[in-house]
């Protein structure tokens, strides 16, 4: 892609940068090809559907609005373009100075040449057809043909895309599909009538967006209403680039699963079908009936859709579509719903309501209460008698429903909730001509604030060097491009197999039987892989309580039985599905509180931290007393690469490892003890990973090590690559959680003491359950002092998937509990909760709840800093002056500080090796135990190592992390990695240095090549080993709750700006400012990068993520469809994020901090704003403003908050 000045290649390389980087490039190509001068919308617009939480997106979009004439700079007049020719040169070299990663330097005055094979070509004049294995693929060039065929192959799928959608890893139904993409004659307008517009059936969606904005300008505002009304209202939201430009109105229409938001509109515009077979032609309406719950089809077996006609509106027509999803884009609707209404004689005359996402199929009409309002005057009566006649007519239907319950209390209310809001919109439009407007689109933008004059240093470090500057990510330019290498992306060996693994599909059974005769019949299956094909151990995990295999007992879905091993990953996955298993099923525990109930816990006793006065005590002395309990969902990792494991066995028992894994020591002590064989014989090799998040510490054991296995029974290369639903189910996430508590507080607003317990969902194997619990016990005060303490935890045994580290363990879900007791307390004194922060904080000298001293304490800075960066004081009250004067639209601002501590809580993993060699060419080689997935640890590491030898970062190259370079390395996590592994790299540097400095002062004027070769010639060792275990760390003491687990805290603050439809509960983040202290940066644009990473993530967690299971212990939201992270326009419309000046943190590797997880809580700032909308519509309606607010905040959770007049008809 042609980059103007390298753009969006340095602005990514300052984030996470993962494998799906090229997906956005390629979408901004795309743009660019059609559009060469974008807008910002233009841009934002088709980045929509890529996902990037990882990088919080602003690095992204801020690259790619440099396309843009109209693109900010958060300088504004200072930017170097307003600075004339002499600025721009110096910045351009600097730009060049700090950018070594590349040597690409095109002339950006010449484009490069479009390849010919990607251009979109002229209709074939030829038919096609494919044979493949299971299907056969026809592409005619004309409806005769296209008729002809399906009358010969009735029960054929009849597709309009290039592809059918489905997973083409289960066995087709269908073994013939027809494809209509290449018939010209249902491409596009096929006739316009004084009436109306026939559209054909192959015309795509985004065909379909262009012809009706060409309708809205040739035809009066009269008859293009409908039209109008379907850009503005369905478009914005209806489905990504991508999608439409391949897929095609009508067969998003006939779609067999999910649901269209087209339907509704077609319903209510009274659209109608043109059907054609070989001897007929027939016009149909378009109704709900065509859409039954039970999908079947409208169509004859020999008939196909033509074409579809849409008619034009008529005088005194109004046609309005709403919808509300789990997120604002790329989403199912929850509820949708088209509304059509003319008015005669400024009275109703005719009227259409239709819903879609409801459970009686994909559109559902209300006549009874349509013709009711028919002949009404448009005033506050019809608007009553509608929801009345509405809420009837919706509970009558309910009641003919198999499962009434599978209409939700939600859902019910939008329908009433989004019938008010087309009252409103037709009564603005009757009085002033105008429809409300919708809201100005806003381009994202921000700061990124750092300090690049760093006062405080290490001795080791000089600020002269490449350290402490924004030097962009080794492998930026490989990302952008797509080169990086994953190990998926590893060439195949000749010989090399594929395994799918089979999982137990039953949440807690007896294993009865497993038959795998079918499956090992199937086309290209080799053979099938069990626990009896283990020559080591089939134990493993910390405890031994996992199976490499379960072949007697599942306690969970998604368990590992076995693995099919083909010569494709399709043969193998297609035979997988193959295996028949036979249960005899067991009682399941599915929640929490079951979980209590029936006293199912990893930790019988409870673990227990404490300080000050005796809990019966300590509340004696309050003034009040509250008591409470918050839930807190998990989460998925989500990270862009699934799991991925590549076997290669080799001579004398050894075999190699290439595995997408934070921790070779894991992955090696598995595959060792599985396989049997010394771990000196197990080699594992990580390149880099797409994304780990801590999923990617133990989990990769589950698949890895089944693929070793296979690799050793048929001695040959076996690679296993988890799909994504398989990782979600297979995998687990972030741990749930309950946490209650008992709060005792003075009238001042001073917390005096807090008795917790912290439940969580540990799923069914132990992994990190406790360490998980621990994090949360250690953060539940966050940065508060509390006199008096009690907090004890569970790890609960459930049978769901076993859950493991995920971004900050624990810690996230007791940072929003504390933060949310804060909240509790202002609301019962009226007290503001900034106030009451600021009354509770810790400072320099506090003792945790745990025992550890708090030194070098920078909250009150960070807290004051984001307070006047933000302008909190004076938008405090823009924000109340805007809820007084909105009834259904309410803002929250809410501020969240943060103490985070700094390393491993086990002790032992508190240590890393490094290995340095310098070749006789003068250029230096780095391996080390941490891994890359995008953070930025090799960077930082050859800044570090650049700097303590004194040469160039290009001198400097870093290695694939092996266990053969580094044994027992630890695992890459808690974000100490570049302090162990720096110090290790720093360490092994000063022993080179100490080698090196005899020939330094022989020959002071020489080269650095110069000194390496003396020392070569006089035969001075030119490699080292490094070694660093972090001091002063005391393991916690927990008979006597004292100890010193951390090595530093990392402070923060931030404020965060929120706007919620209280008739629909969808949220926009307005605006987020964030302070970090990151000590002394070694590299402030990659801490920048991992803030806002870490902070939309938190921001998913918090409000938009839910992980569903249905009542059997099944997982129901599997894959991007159904769970929602953020997208690139769920990110706040302004994120401002600064690293705290002057600041450094002594002791640690060259003054710097760990920033990977702290930021993440620092998200609870949008949960409370919400909190804090939600409260202001309450307080309208009257109700209490203290309520149960649990996480994540759904739309659901938002609008059945806000507790108005519509959830009382529900």
């Amino acid at each position: 892609m042609h980059l103007r000045n390298n753009g969006p290649s340095e602005q990514w390389a300052f984030g996470i940068l993962t494998s799906h980087r090229p997906g956005m490039v390629m979408s901004m190509y795309a743009l660019l090809r059609n559009k060469p001068s974008p807008t910002q919308q233009q841009i934002e617009n088709c980045l929509i559907g890529n996902y990037c939480r990882c990088t919080g997106y602003r690095p992204i979009i801020d690259g790619f609005y440099e396309f843009s004439s109209a693109s900010p700079c958060a300088l504004g007049e200072n930017c170097c373009k307003n600075q004339g020719s002499a600025a721009n040169a110096a910045s351009s070299k600097a730009i060049a100075a700090s950018n070594t990663v590349g040597e690409l330097s095109p002339d950006y005055l010449q484009d490069y040449i479009f390849p010919p094979g990607l251009k979109v070509k002229d209709y074939c004049s030829e038919e096609k057809c494919y044979k493949g294995e299971r299907v056969t693929w026809y592409q005619p060039v004309s409806v005769a043909r296209l008729l002809e065929l399906k009358s010969q192959f009735l029960k054929a799928k009849v597709v309009c895309a290039q592809g059918v959608g489905n997973n083409l890893n289960a066995p087709l139904q269908d073994s013939v599909i027809i494809s209509t993409s290449n018939i010209q004659e249902l491409s596009g307008i096929q006739e316009v009538t004084a009436d109306g517009l026939l559209i054909g059936s192959a015309t795509t969606i985004s065909q379909f967006w262009n012809i009706l904005s060409d309708m809205v300008e040739q035809l009066p505002e009269s008859q293009s209403a409908l039209y109008k009304s379907i850009l503005t209202d369905v478009k914005p939201r209806f489905a990504c680039r991508q999608v439409i430009n391949v897929a095609s109105l009508v067969g998003n229409l006939l779609i067999p699963v999910g649901q269209s938001d087209l339907t509704p509109v077609c319903v209510a515009a009274g659209a109608v079908f043109s059907l054609r077979s070989v001897n007929k032609s027939r016009k149909l309406l378009v109704t709900d009936k065509l859409f039954p719950a039970d999908r079947k089809s409208f169509l004859a077996d020999d008939e196909v859709v033509e074409g579809l006609f849409f008619p034009h509106s008529a005088q005194g027509e109004f046609i309005r579509f709403y919808k509300q999803g789990d997120r604002k884009s790329v989403t199912n609707s929850i509820v949708n719903a088209a509304y059509r209404v003319q008015f005669t004689d400024s009275k109703v005359s005719a009227m259409n309501i239709v819903y879609g996402g409801l459970p009686f199929g994909m559109a559902k009409a209300f006549p009874q209460t349509s013709q009711s309002l028919i002949g009404r005057e448009w005033n506050e009566k019809l608007l009553e008698e509608g929801v009345a006649s509405l809420t009837a007519e919706l509970n009558s239907a309910t009641s003919d429903l198999k499962s009434p319950d599978s209409l939700t209390s939600y859902q019910k209310t939008l329908v009433t909730s989004l019938f008010y809001k087309f009252y409103s919109d037709v009564a603005e439009k009757l009085s002033t001509g105008k429809f409300p407007e919708v809201g100005q689109y806003t381009a994202i933008k921000g700061k990124q604030l750092y300090d690049d004059s760093p006062v405080a240093t290490s001795s080791e470090v000089s600020a002269a060097s490449h350290c402490f500057k924004p030097v962009p990510h080794r492998s930026a330019d490989l990302h952008v491009t797509g080169e990086a290498t994953y190990v998926d992306d590893m060439p195949p060996y000749a010989d090399e197999l594929h395994m799918a693994v089979v999982y137990s599909e039953v949440a807690h059974a007896k294993i009865v039987s497993i038959d795998t005769s079918e499956a090992i019949n199937a086309l290209g299956v080799r053979g099938y892989v069990s626990a009896e094909d283990v020559p080591g151990s089939n134990v493993c995990g910390l405890i031994g309580e996992e199976r490499v295999f379960y072949n007697e007992k599942v306690e969970s879905v998604g368990q590992i039985l076995g693995g099919i091993v083909a010569d494709t990953l399709q043969h193998a996955q297609i035979a997988a599905g193959l295996v028949k298993v036979e249960y005899e099923k067991l009682p399941a525990i599915l929640t929490i509180k079951d979980a209590i109930s029936a006293k199912s816990f990893f930790n019988p006793q409870p673990m227990m931290l404490w300080k000050g006065k005796d809990m019966a005590e300590a509340f004696s002395g309050v003034d009040m007393v509250m008591e409470g309990e918050m839930e807190i969902g998990g989460q998925e990792h989500f990270y862009m690469e699934p799991q991925v494991t590549r076997c290669v066995p080799k001579e004398n028992g050894e075999i190699d490892v290439f595995s997408s894994t934070q921790s070779p020591k894991f992955m090696q002590d598995g595959v060792g003890k599985a396989l049997g064989i010394p771990f000196s014989k197990t080699n594992i090799n990580v390149k880099r990973l797409g994304g780990g998040f801590g999923g990617k510490s133990r989990k990769p054991m589950l698949s890895g090590v089944p693929a070793a296995v296979a690799a050793n029974k048929f001695r040959v290369p076996v690679r296993c690559t988890l799909e994504r639903k398989e990782d979600m189910v297979v995998t687990g996430g972030r741990d749930p959680a309950l946490i209650k508590y008992k709060v005792g507080y003075n009238k001042d607003g001073r917390i005096k003491t807090l008795d917790a317990e912290i439940y969580t969902d540990a799923g069914c194997t132990l992994d990190l359950a406790i360490c998980i619990v621990q994090k949360a016990m250690y953060h539940l005060e966050n940065c508060y002092s509390i006199e008096n303490m009690r907090v004890r935890g569970w790890a609960c045994k459930t049978n769901h998937p076993s859950n493991t580290a995920c971004r900050g363990l624990a810690a996230p879900h007791a940072v929003l509990v504390i933060e949310n007791i804060l909240e509790e307390v202002s609301v019962k004194l009226n007290i503001p909760r900034h106030v009451i922060q600021q009354l509770n904080f810790c400072r320099e000298g506090h003792t945790t709840v745990y025992g550890q001293v708090v030194s070098n304490c920078t909250l009150e800075r960070c807290y004051n800093q984001v307070v006047s960066d933000s302008d909190f004081v004076n938008r405090q009250q823009a924000v109340k002056q805007f809820n007084l004067n909105n009834k259904w639209r309410k803002r929250g601002i809410e501020l969240t500080p943060i103490m985070y501590g700094i390393a491993f809580d086990t002790l032992l993993l508190n240590q890393a090796t490094s290995l340095v060699h310098i070749y006789v060419d003068g250029s230096v080689l780095i391996t080390h135990g941490g891994t890359e997935m995008g953070q930025g640890i090799h960077t930082k590491l050859i800044q570090l190592a650049s700097n303590s030898l004194g040469i160039s970062i290009d001198k400097v190259h870093l290695q694939d992390v092996s266990t053969v370079t580094v044994p027992n390395s630890t695992v890459t996590a808690a974000s100490v990695n570049t302090d162990i592994n720096g110090g290790a790299v720093l360490n092994a540097c000063k022993k080179l240095n100490k080698r090196l400095e005899v020939f330094k002062q022989k020959m002071p004027n020489a080269s650095w090549e110069e000194w390496v070769t003396s020392a070569y010639v006089e035969r001075v060792s030119l490699s080292a080993q490094g070694f660093y275990s972090t001091p002063g760390l005391v393991p916690i003491d927990w008979s006597t709750s004292k100890g010193s687990p951390y090595q530093y805290y990392v402070f923060g603050a931030a404020v965060s700006e929120v706007e919620i439809d209280c008739l629909t509960g969808h949220h926009q983040v307005l605006r987020t400012d964030v302070v970090v202290d990151a000590g002394v940066s070694i590299n402030p644009a990659i801490d920048i990068g991992q803030i806002e990473g870490a902070f939309i993530q938190g921001y998913g967690l918090y409000c938009l993520e839910e992980l569903q299971f249905d009542e059997s212990g099944v997982m129901t939201t599997v894959g991007p469809a159904t769970y929602k992270i953020p997208l690139v326009d769920n990110i706040p419309r302004e994120f401002n994020v600064s690293l705290l000046k002057n600041s450094s943190n002594p002791g640690n590797v060259a003054s710097s901090k760990g920033v990977g997880e702290a930021p993440l809580p620092l998200a609870v700032s949008i949960f409370m704003a919400i909190k804090s909308a939600v409260r202001s519509a309450r307080k309208a309606s009257g109700k209490d403003e203290s309520f149960t607010f649990s996480s994540p905040c759904t739309p659901e959770r938002i609008r059945m908050s806000c507790a108005d007049q519509f959830i009382a008809t529900a």
